[in-house]
């Protein structure tokens, strides 16, 4: 049940555009070394996926026992497909942004899903979106409000009070099989009430710091199957894509970063440098991290364990240190969604 909830997000995203996905010709990460580089033999076999590496607590999936466990309309859309090359994937994402294109509607990097931001707080379950207090904030998809109140004296986390004034929505978007349920956290006012049926881009409330929450802003959640706080998934595969100031969608990055024995990376550091035509660093830099809980829940098909939305389309150089440097080049498009499956020997 962990992994069908997940797997569906993937089945219906890829369902919604019914596009082929890319494939890019597959290259191992490349050690750097100030002398040469070293290629290494990819040598990663199914049976590694199988079998638990040595870390406690990391589960490694078997992607095609998963994949063909469950019942997939759109088999050629499979991302087990991309376990040895890069996918460029034309998704049309359900959900619309929770703040309005005038206002700040890109998430958060300083404490993106999956991160503890430095170890300063638990592992988010959510995204953030920093915002005036007072800020509109909006319905995601068409719904139904089933919370909308404070979480004062019932719990929808971990812990009493933690998202103040919240509002939780349940969705019944078409193919998914289960419902989908978006939350709002730390709001300043709430406009709707339990029972009320809203559309996408509705008013559910206004941007607060209720809560445990530093600074106003939106927490954002995307629950899957069922309402709680250990069944989310990452809101940045779900949200449309943001329009750059010129016209252009821009894209996003994901992926898996796992060593060659199948030990899936925790906490190791990325970097992403934009490349000019000629393949040289333009100056534009992205730094993130890989998810830092291994228990979090993650898209059970893809298994990600990093995201970066938000990117202008084009070519980048991938850093990752894991013991060592190791680089690849990837490619953003405007609109999709670029999957990487990073194999570190």
């Amino acid at each position: 049940m962990k992994y069908l909830l997940a797997l569906i997000l993937l089945v219906v995203l890829v369902g919604c555009a019914v596009a082929t996905p890319t494939e890019v010709a597959y290259e191992p990460m490349r050690f750097i070394t100030p002398k040469k580089t070293v290629e290494p033999e990819n040598t990663l076999t199914q049976a590694s996926f199988s079998t638990l590496a040595t870390e406690p607590a990391l589960e490694l999936i078997n992607f095609e026992a998963i994949s063909t466990a469950i019942p997939n309309p759109f088999p050629n859309q499979n991302p087990y497909l991309c376990r040895n090359v890069d996918c460029i994937l034309d998704l049309s994402l359900p959900l619309q942004r929770p703040i309005g294109l005038t206002d700040r509607h890109w998430i958060d990097v300083g404490y993106p899903y999956g991160s503890t931001a430095g170890n300063k707080y638990a592992p988010h379950h959510g995204v953030e979106f920093y915002n005036p207090a007072g800020t509109l904030v909006l319905a995601a998809a068409d719904g139904l409000v089933i919370v909308a109140g404070t979480d004062y004296d019932e719990s929808y986390s971990d812990a009493l009070a933690f998202y103040g004034n919240l509002v939780i929505i349940e969705h019944d978007i078409e193919g998914f099989g289960v419902p989908i349920y978006t939350l709002y956290g730390h709001l300043l006012d709430i406009s709707v009430s339990v029972g009320d049926s809203v559309s996408a881009g509705d008013q559910v409330g206004t941007v607060g710091m209720t809560g445990w929450a530093i600074g106003p802003h939106l927490h954002f959640e995307v629950r899957l199957g069922e309402n709680s706080y250990y069944k989310t998934d990452n809101p940045a595969l779900w949200l449309s894509q943001r329009i750059s100031q010129d016209g252009q969608a821009l894209g996003s990055l994901t992926g898996l970063v796992i060593r060659q024995s199948g030990v899936v990376e925790i906490a190791k550091s990325l970097t992403l440098e934009a490349l000019d035509k000629n393949g040289e660093v333009n100056g534009k830099k992205y730094f993130f991290r890989t998810y830092e809980d291994p228990q979090l829940y993650v898209n059970a098909l893809l298994h990600e364990n990093f995201v970066h939305a938000d990117l202008p389309a084009g070519d980048y150089r991938l850093t990752v240190v894991a013991g060592k440097l190791f680089e690849r080049v990837v490619s953003i498009e405007p609109g999709k969604i670029t999957y990487v499956f990073l194999i570190i020997p």
